[in-house]
């Protein structure tokens, strides 16, 4: 079990205060719901939660209940900020710990790279989402195996390597992340002047999972449109490419930023069954959003800003 705590979280640019003692705590299984008008730090609360923003002042902490003797939660990262001659500056603690079995590191490249998250269009052969999630999720060892044999050729044979990959395997073996953390911001995180296919496999090498890019392809049906350049497609496939990139990582904890810009009633829908089947993996959900979820309330905590 997971648990995130933000105490008295403020944060200032030009002199002008944006953030003022900001108080939440969210556990696994929980969306964090993001509210309030233009300007009241919705974004910049996300970006400092996500490691991006450094100059704040209050503390963001992340902990662990797993292993942890007594049911005392365990802390096992903190972020703190203090002020020095009237200047917000940070102090970041790192320690070696474990997330759910897996290493923690909280880098601003590391963030920055894992960019936009997910969004979902279609599953694919028709597989109900449950299932279709749960391969994407696990790597095959037949996946692993074919991603290997095909190492030496992958600058030169990108697409060949994407048509050999295959989703009808058994997956078992576990995707190990680069981090527990993917950030989703509002703006598009593609490089326009490539194509789908060439943003997919960049954002995969970052994470060494290269076997589920076909899978990827096929679950948001963007294989018709993988060898067009970023820039040619709508505004509403340019998202969808920008979101998929939660399908090639596993991170327990998703921080999104107006995700459902641009999307149609049916992508939404789908993104939404998504969200409970995060939550109920024991993720949780940072989520800056206007409109209404339909989603358990018993799952949402509010953070009301302004």
């Amino acid at each position: 079990m997971l648990r995130v705590d933000g105490k008295n979280i403020g944060f200032a640019r030009e002199g002008i205060r944006i953030l003022s003692d900001v108080n939440f705590s969210v556990k696994s299984g929980q969306i964090l719901w993001i509210k309030g008008d233009n300007g009241t730090g919705k974004t910049t609360l996300l970006r400092i939660i996500a490691g991006v923003l450094k100059t704040f002042s209050g503390s963001i902490s992340f902990y662990s209940q797993g292993d942890a003797r007594n049911n005392e939660p365990e802390a096992i990262w903190k972020e703190e900020a203090k002020q020095q001659d009237k200047t917000l500056t940070t102090e970041t603690i790192k320690k070696e710990k474990n997330l759910c079995g897996h290493h923690l590191t909280i880098e601003d490249r590391s963030v920055r790279q894992a960019g936009y998250e997910h969004c979902l269009h279609k599953t694919a052969n028709n597989q109900n989402l449950d299932d279709a999630y749960n391969k994407l999720e696990t790597a095959s060892v037949v996946g692993s195996t074919l991603c290997n044999k095909h190492k030496h050729e992958e600058k030169k044979e990108t697409k060949k390597l994407m048509i050999n990959t295959s989703i009808g395997e058994d997956f078992t073996q576990k995707i190990q992340p680069h981090s527990e953390i993917t950030y989703i911001g509002e703006k598009l995180a593609c490089d326009e002047e490539h194509t789908v296919l060439e943003n997919l496999y960049f954002w995969a090498k970052l994470r060494n999972c290269t076997h589920l890019l076909q899978a990827t392809l096929e679950f948001f049906d963007l294989a018709k449109i993988s060898n067009i350049e970023i820039r040619k497609l709508s505004s509403g496939w340019k998202k969808k490419v920008s979101l998929s990139k939660l399908l090639l990582f596993n991170s327990k904890i998703w921080i999104l930023d107006e995700p459902f810009i641009h999307l149609d009633k049916r992508s939404i829908k789908l993104f939404t069954e998504l969200f409970d089947l995060r939550l109920a993996r024991n993720g949780i959900i940072f989520l800056v959003h206007h409109d209404e979820l339909d989603i358990d309330d018993d799952k949402i905590t509010r953070l009301e800003l302004g």
